[in-house]
């Protein structure tokens, strides 16, 4: 089990922090989605003592992790979201070496390397320097590495990041097995990495919790406010961010009620996501909106002439 408990920690540019007086608990293999600057890596970084000033408690399986993270360090196994690696060292030199400080013997280790490598497909790179491999490689040699200490829990930073589609199906497919005997915490930025523990996704925006459940309950939350609308029925694309390219020249669009010429669609997990963002971004909006417009909050969220944002979405962003 993962505990933070009224902590607060973490700087935005502003000074101001991410997290406050931020409580939350994991007990089993979860997704932590959010874009980005949302706190995501912060969190995962907290429990191995990365961060200063970190006020509050966090607890791995009842073990305060402490001041500097010894604690977290010992009974966690982390990748960060970069690829730092050691350049001169070859991938079976470095897998090997992470083993013999998890206490293996060398022979050991390096079975150990060699079985994780397979399952990853690194056994052409093993005898290569890290200086002169992909950073496909070394973003696979990371998770190898992690994978090789008999932690508790794993804990993932944006574990397909600069991956082929094979790439991240292998990846995807060890953390899912890594989850039958430990917990696994994944932080990520991609909705389609949400598919690896579909019981229970945590939504982040801005250091806060805005969804916590099972995938398909993000999913129905978007019910009623998804739509697709010819192009030609709106000239130019909408002006606001909430809107997608269709195939056949549709568009797809998020507004509280039903457009003229809209056509109401399922609603998907990466469409739940888009409406628990829209939701919470245009929150001060819709405040003023209902206030200080005699059209009132729905209306003012659904008009493509003064929309709150201006920044086009794609998919996968």
């Amino acid at each position: 089990m993962l505990e933070w408990e009224g902590v607060s920690l973490g700087y935005h540019r502003t000074g101001r922090k991410i997290f406050e007086e931020f409580s939350l608990t994991v007990e089993d293999s979860t997704v932590l989605l959010g874009p980005t600057g949302s706190g995501k890596s912060t969190l995962l970084a907290s429990i191995v003592g990365i961060l200063p000033e970190v006020n509050g408690i966090i607890r791995i399986g009842q073990r305060p992790v402490g001041r500097g993270g010894a604690a977290g360090r010992q009974w966690a196994s982390y990748v960060p979201g970069a690829n730092l690696l050691p350049r001169e060292l070859t991938v079976s030199e470095y897998l090997t070496e992470i083993g013999r400080l998890d206490g293996m013997s060398s022979a050991s280790s390096r079975r150990h390397a060699q079985a994780v490598a397979e399952r990853l497909q690194l056994t052409e790179s093993l005898r290569v320097r890290m200086r002169a491999v992909s950073c496909a490689t070394k973003r696979k040699t990371l998770i190898a590495a992690a994978v090789l200490k008999p932690a508790e829990w794993l804990l993932v930073d944006e574990p397909t990041s600069g991956l082929d589609p094979e790439g991240q199906r292998l990846v995807l497919t060890l953390l899912q097995a890594e989850s039958r005997h430990r917990g696994v915490l994944v932080a990520t930025r991609q909705v389609a990495e949400t598919a690896v523990f579909p019981d229970r996704l945590l939504l982040l925006h801005d250091g806060q919790i805005i969804f916590d459940g099972p995938c398909p309950r993000l999913a129905e939350g978007a019910q009623g406010h998804v739509f697709r609308v010819p192009q030609k029925a709106v000239g130019e694309a909408p002006s606001d961010r909430w809107w997608q390219p269709m195939p056949g020249g549709e568009i797809k669009i998020y507004r509280q009620a039903c457009p003229p010429s809209a056509i109401g669609i399922e609603p998907t997990v990466e469409d739940g996501y888009f409406w628990a963002l829209l939701n919470v971004e245009s929150k001060p909006d819709l405040e003023r909106a209902a206030t200080d417009s005699p059209e009132g909050p729905v209306e003012a969220m659904t008009s493509t002439n003064d929309p709150p944002y201006r920044e086009k979405i794609s998919h996968g962003q």
